[in-house]
C-alpha cells in the first residue's frame, strides 16, 4: 500500500512540476513580434535614400489563391490567409484581389482549405465552387 501511495505521490509532484516549468517558457517566449529601433540598435535617417527601390507599391497580379503576392500558390498562401482572418496581419492587395479562392462571395476559411486542397493536388485549379466543381465549368 505504501508503494503505490509513494508512486502517486511522486506522479503528482512530477506532473505539477511539468505544468509549473512550462508557464515559465511560455512567458519566457511572450515577446513582441516588432521589436522597437531602441531594442535592434537600428539607426534611421530622414536623408538617406536607395536609388534601387522604387516608391511606387508594385501592384499584384491576378492568380487566384496567391494572397501573399509571392507569383505562387503554396502553403504559405494558407497561412497568410489564416493570418489575416486572425487579424494578426494586415489586408494587403494581394488578399483583396485573390482572397476568393471558392466562389461564394465570402472570404472565410473555406478559402483556406481551397488554397490546401490545391497545395495537396485535390483540385487542379482555382477558383472553385463550394461543392468542388472548377468555377469555369458550366454545369446544368
Amino acid at each position: 500500500m505504501n508503494k503505490k501511495l509513494l508512486l502517486c505521490t511522486a506522479s503528482v509532484l512530477l506532473v505539477m512540476l511539468l505544468a509549473m516549468s512550462s508557464l515559465f517558457i511560455v512567458s519566457a517566449a511572450d515577446v513582441s513580434d516588432n521589436p522597437t529601433a531602441e531594442e535592434t540598435g537600428a539607426t534611421f535617417s530622414s536623408d538617406q535614400t536607395d536609388s534601387t527601390e522604387s516608391t511606387e507599391p508594385s501592384s499584384p497580379v491576378k492568380l487566384v489563391g496567391d494572397v501573399d503576392g509571392s507569383g505562387a500558390i503554396d502553403i504559405n498562401d494558407a497561412t497568410a490567409y489564416q493570418l489575416t482572418l486572425a487579424g494578426r496581419q494586415t489586408v494587403t492587395p494581394a488578399f483583396e484581389l485573390n482572397g476568393n479562392t471558392v466562389t461564394d462571395g465570402k472570404k472565410n476559411i473555406i478559402d483556406v482549405t481551397g488554397i490546401q486542397c490545391y497545395v495537396a493536388k485535390v483540385f487542379k485549379k482555382l477558383p472553385v465552387t463550394l461543392d468542388g466543381y472548377y468555377a469555369e465549368i458550366i454545369r446544368p
